[in-house]
């Protein structure tokens, strides 16, 4: 293949240009666009170019002054107005939200008419509330002559311990396209969380004093767990905050993960005879279970975690969480909910298919026990006009919420140190891992309850004495005879390897002096470069640019 002439927007810390390079793929660096200055700087330190090719911010980009022989504009616009974890602002053309500068890539590419066009974003995007402007990104480039394909790939399907599900568009010019691109295939998953752990970490990323004495083992299952004879009972805690285990799979790292970084227990030592658990998010994960996906938003209030113990660990950690206001009086509305639903005569399913949602989730908008769910607020408005209900009673209760200080079930995931990595954010400054130790092995008969923090045993109802600080460290004893737990966040270097960095390219930052905040957000803010290595493989193997 010739040289390949790239134009990079967006550009972050240069994921699509990364696996270009880890390829052997010859090519030229246009130009990049990067109005973040700190990316900007780890981009031409990871890649070793001048900030001077930086076009700053991609709405003062001057097409006339670009390149006409392109071959390659690659792009991942902001997605924080279409993702699930943001405030759906939506990506309309000039609404001025951050996700609708899409459309100016848009505008360079009528300019410059590259060969091929790569846009990744959150696969939100394709929900009822965003299609029409990912519908209008394909529309304008069939106007410009260009034939779009597009998949959701999930970096755990391509080497990467991380449950990041991302939509990938490749666009290509009709004269070069033959039709016969086809995004890769997943294969079988080797790593785990644990394989992309450094193995000495800073005191610093470890939970403070008063942080530990909140986590308490209460699966009365425990003393079956230690000697293998039953799958571990793991109880939900929340669709994010979770501690991570050391043997399954990170969920997706997000932007705003540098306000409190992503957690893991790290496993000191034992062998649990564990089978897979595959949940998607808010679980205590086993040791060969997947993590859920960090995202741009779990940020100090809702990050994942990591815990190395088959019992069951809480987490209540006093934080700043977004409630509703007022109290929604949820007899009286689901009362509503199920007679308008019978007025208009739909089920379950066509809701959840006109509202382009889960159907598990609109079940429980109907329920009349405990587990009645109220519809959240952006789909509220949309589930009146289906159902023809005009009263506005609900309205304010559902859609007003507030920030204030409080312990909710969506907080402090704890993941394993083996596992898949949650999907990473720009604000992964808190990440933790669960360190725990296996001290000998136990017979149910043997286990019995300790009399002191120091040495006590786990009792048979899987009561955990109170963590400290000091457990682990300088000769201290972590307060569990069978199991012993530390808490720590992943560290910076440790999301780059998650995004599918190489440990080379952190140092290089590190070097000119990115602090850890930004670290964190450019790795929340990346592409998982393994996901791109694969489809590029498939990419110029369709495609011929000679």
């Amino acid at each position: 293949m010739k040289l390949l002439k790239v134009l990079s927007l967006f550009s972050g810390i240069g994921s699509f240009e990364k696996a270009l390079t880890l390829l052997g793929i010859d090519y030229e660096l246009v130009n990049y666009c990067e109005n973040d200055k700190y990316a900007s700087k780890s981009y031409a330190a990871i890649h070793g170019v001048s900030e001077e090719l930086n076009l700053g911010d991609i709405t003062t980009v001057d097409t006339f002054e670009l390149s006409n022989d392109i071959d390659f504009v690659c792009h991942g616009s902001p997605c924080q107005d279409f993702s699930i974890a943001g405030k759906q602002a939506g990506g309309d053309k000039d609404s001025g939200t951050r996700s609708s500068l899409m459309y100016e890539t848009l505008r360079i590419v009528e300019a410059t008419r590259p060969k091929i066009v790569l846009w990744e974003n959150v696969k939100n995007v394709l929900s009822k509330k965003h299609i029409h402007n990912f519908d209008a990104y394909r529309a304008r480039l069939k106007d410009f002559g260009y034939n779009s394909y597009y998949k959701v790939l999930n970096a755990k399907d391509f080497g990467i311990p991380q449950n990041r599900e991302r939509i990938f568009v490749i666009s290509i010019r009709e004269d070069v396209d033959k039709g016969n691109f086809k995004f890769p295939e997943p294969f079988e998953l080797k790593l785990r969380l644990r394989d992309m752990l450094e193995e000495t970490v800073d005191e610093k990323y470890y939970l403070s004093q008063k942080v530990q004495e909140r986590f308490k083992v209460t699966d009365p299952t425990f003393t079956k767990n230690i000697i293998g004879t039953t799958k571990p009972e793991f109880r939900t805690i929340g669709q994010r905050d979770l501690v991570y285990q050391e043997d399954s799979i990170m969920g997706a790292l997000v932007a705003t993960d540098y306000k409190q970084p992503k957690q893991v227990a790290i496993r000191l030592g034992g062998v649990f005879d564990t089978e897979k658990s595959k949940h998607q998010a808010g679980s205590v994960w086993d040791v060969d279970g997947l993590a859920p996906t960090l995202d741009t938003m779990q940020g100090g209030y809702r990050q994942p975690c990591i815990i190395d113990s088959p019992s069951i660990v809480k987490v209540d950690v006093p934080q700043i969480v977004r409630v509703r206001k007022y109290e929604v009086d949820c007899n009286k509305l689901v009362g509503v909910l199920r007679e308008h639903k019978s007025l208009v005569g739909l089920t379950n399913k066509s809701i959840a298919d006109q509202l382009n949602i889960p159907l598990t989730k609109v079940e429980h908008w109907f329920r009349t026990d405990d587990c009645f769910a109220i519809p959240d607020e952006n789909i509220w408005f949309d589930l009146k006009k289906l159902l023809q209900i005009k009263t506005d009673e609900f309205d304010e209760s559902i859609m007003t919420f507030e920030e204030r200080e409080g312990v909710y079930e969506k907080t402090n995931r704890c993941y394993y140190d083996g596992g898949i990595a949650p999907t990473l954010t720009c604000a992964n400054d808190g990440e933790k891992i669960i360190e725990s130790r296996l001290k000998e092995k136990f017979k149910e008969k043997d286990v019995i309850v300790g009399s002191t923090q120091k040495n006590a045993a786990i009792s048979k109802d899987g009561i955990c004495p109170t963590l400290t600080s000091a457990m682990g460290m300088g000769g201290g004893h972590v307060p569990m005879h069978n199991y012993d737990l530390r808490i720590r966040k992943l560290t910076p270097k440790e999301c780059w390897r998650l995004m599918g960095f190489e440990d080379s390219d952190i140092d290089n930052c590190i070097t000119i002096g990115i602090s850890d905040t930004q670290l964190y957000k450019q790795a929340g803010n990346s592409i998982v470069v393994n996901v791109l290595v694969e489809i590029y493989k498939e990419l110029f193997k369709a495609v011929n640019l000679e």
